[in-house]
Order: structure tokens, then C-alpha cells, then sequence
């Protein structure tokens, strides 16, 4: 590397590749590095404790050039919190008690812990305390009511408004096992709506107001070893479609056969949209002919560079490019992104514009 080169380094959940590079998270833009054989120590925060994360290196010359990635290695961290037990069992009979010794020890020398207990089972109640020492207890005790989380035959939390469930059979399980399944949880007040044989999956109503039958019902699936897993069958809600009147004419957003156009042919917005209609925490890049970065459907979605000193000749962020504002013009060398031919606007436009200010 040249002494006046800079070094790009990124970390991601995933193995980096060239493919999926850019999805990575950079964590030290634009470091120098220092003479031929030397080394440099960069210090990575904000890792999630017992998880693996890839680490990889991309270098850019005087010229800008950028290499391939490089120095691709691995690492696992460690856990910040130990449990012993890690699990235990308990059977509890009406009003019965139990105390349960549990050893938190906290392997962290600079981060404090807490801790919550949680009692996954049917009827369960949870006890939440604070872990500073190594030998708090904790206490739980039973009620009559359908338990906060179960094992992994349920979600993590279970809803408590959510009446209708999904039922998940082993593959394979015969009609005459899940006939008697279906008989067992009718007597506990729940109802079957459909049946997906191809699928080994049913649909049910489970009786959410009586705490005492729904109890039963989460104990019995949780125990059958037939059930694979059980989750709420949450009801699906469609978005409100923009009200700008410009939107029916977009038929690459949503194609009605509008201008004689092929009815379907678009890129399912309506779908994506009863996902997610996007986050400001999402930073898209676009290559293309520029930007108009004061339409009025783009002005309140714009990025902006915070760590850049608008027009002061400096590049305040150390990252090789100067007044870098809005991105960075690669033909004219500077941070006048301004579009010349108007199509970098119109995929902007599709990305990210201001959606219901007509």
C-alpha cells in the first residue's frame, strides 16, 4: 500500500464476498496505513456477545483505484453471562411453590448485568430481579393464566389478543394421530377452521378469554411430540396507497394496463409496502446521472453527510472525497451532484420520494 492510500474495512453477520460486500457495515473509513510491514490495531464495538462475525479489508490508491477484498478472517465473541443451570424443569400442582437456586456470574470486566427469570411453561407467572452478586435467587410462582414465552414450539412472546393459530405437524403424521389431536383440543373449547393436509398445518380458533382452557391447550401442544411448532396466525393488514395524483400513471410501481400496458407487469409494490415502507436508517447509494436534491419529493429524503463542512474546501471526514454534501460526482470530481439528464432523479424518485404530499 502507498503511504497515501486509505484502507476500508467492514464486518458483517454474514461471510463477505465481492457479491455482497456493500451490504456489510463499515467500521474504519479511510485509515492510512502505515509503512511497508507494519500493523495496526482497530478496535470493533457494539458486537452482539456469542456471535460470529466477518471481518474483510478493501484498499483504494492515490488514483482511486480500489482493490479486491482482502484479509477475509472470522471471529466468534465470547458470552458476557453465565447460567447454572442453564435450564431446569419444574411441575407444579394448584398453588404449589418451589424455590430454584440459579448462579449468574458475570464474565464481562466492563459491562453490568441484569437479569430476568423466566418460568416457560403453562400457568406461569415471571419474578424479575436485578443480578449483582453471584448468588441471587430467583422465585417464581404459579397462576392460573397463559404463559409470557414457552419453549421453542412457540414464539417468544405470545400474543394476547391474537386468536387464531397455526398448528405445524411432524411430516408425516398420520390422519388417525391428528384426528385424535384435533378431538383433544376441541374438548379444551377450540375450534378448527381448515385443515391443510398437504402441508401437514392447521388453522385454529383458540378460546384467548378463558385463561384456564387456553393454559391446557399451550401444555398439551408444547408436550405432543407430533407438534413441531404452533404461532399465532396474525391477521394481515393492507397500507394505505399514497394520494399523490401522480401515483396511478407510475405503472412501474403498480401496472393496472394503464397506457396500454401489461396488467401485473410492475414490482409488486402494494406487497412490499404491507412489509415495510422503508426507514430513514436505510441509506441507498444511486450511480446514475445525478440528483435534483431540491424536488419537493426527494428535499426530506436526501442524505446528508454529517461529518462534511458544506463548501469549506476541507474534506472534514477523512474519507478522500471534499464537500461531499449529498455523494460525490465522479465525473467532474466533485460534490456537485446535481442532475444533468433527469433519469438519476426518476430512480431516486421510485427509492425513496415523499410518499401523500400530493
Amino acid at each position: 500500500f502507498q503511504s497515501h492510500g486509505r484502507l476500508s474495512d467492514t464486518v458483517s453477520r454474514f461471510e463477505i464476498t465481492p457479491g455482497n460486500w456493500g451490504g456489510a457495515n463499515v467500521f474504519a473509513n479511510s485509515l492510512a496505513p502505515g509503512s511497508p510491514s507494519s500493523s495496526e490495531n482497530i478496535k470493533v464495538s457494539g458486537l452482539e456477545a456469542q456471535a460470529k462475525y466477518w471481518f474483510a479489508v478493501k484498499s483504494t490508491d492515490q488514483n482511486d483505484f480500489i482493490s479486491n477484498i482482502s484479509n477475509v478472517i472470522s471471529y466468534s465473541t465470547s458470552a458476557i453471562v453465565s447460567l447454572n443451570p442453564d435450564s431446569f424443569e419444574l411441575q407444579l400442582e394448584d398453588s404449589q411453590t418451589t424455590l430454584q437456586t440459579l448462579l449468574v456470574t458475570n464474565l464481562s470486566s466492563t459491562v453490568s448485568i441484569s437479569y430476568e427469570s423466566v418460568v416457560s411453561g403453562v400457568g406461569t407467572a415471571t419474578a424479575s430481579s436485578g443480578a449483582s452478586s453471584d448468588n441471587e435467587k430467583g422465585i417464581s410462582s404459579t397462576q392460573s393464566q397463559p404463559p409470557s414465552k414457552m419453549n421453542t414450539k412457540f414464539p417468544d412472546i405470545i400474543p394476547s389478543d391474537i386468536e387464531k393459530w397455526i398448528i405445524k405437524f411432524v411430516d408425516g403424521t398420520s390422519a388417525q394421530d391428528k384426528l385424535t389431536i384435533v378431538n383433544e383440543l376441541t374438548t379444551l373449547d377450540a375450534k378448527l377452521l381448515r385443515d391443510v393436509v398437504s402441508e401437514d398445518m392447521q388453522l385454529w380458533l383458540f378460546p384467548i378469554n378463558k385463561s384456564n382452557e387456553l393454559a391446557r391447550i399451550f401444555n398439551y401442544l408444547t408436550a405432543h411430540p407430533l407438534v413441531e411448532y404452533t404461532e399465532p396466525s396474525y391477521p394481515i393488514k393492507l397500507r394505505t396507497l399514497p394520494t399523490d395524483p401522480g401515483f396511478p400513471d407510475l405503472w412501474g410501481l403498480k401496472n393496472t394496463g394503464q397506457g396500454g400496458g401489461r396488467l401485473g407487469a410492475d414490482i409488486g409494490i402494494e406487497q412490499a409496502w404491507n412489509i415495510s415502507t422503508g426507514s430513514s436508517d436505510v441509506i441507498v447509494a444511486v450511480f446514475d446521472t445525478g440528483i435534483d436534491h431540491t424536488h419537493p419529493d426527494l428535499n426530506d429524503n436526501i442524505w446528508i453527510n454529517k461529518g462534511e463542512i458544506p463548501n469549506n474546501g476541507i474534506d472534514d471526514d477523512s474519507n478522500g472525497y471534499v464537500d461531499d454534501i449529498r455523494g460525490w460526482n465522479y465525473c467532474s470530481a466533485s460534490g456537485d451532484v446535481r442532475d444533468d439528464q433527469g433519469h438519476g432523479t426518476h430512480v431516486s424518485g421510485t427509492i425513496g420520494a415523499v410518499a401523500g404530499n400530493n
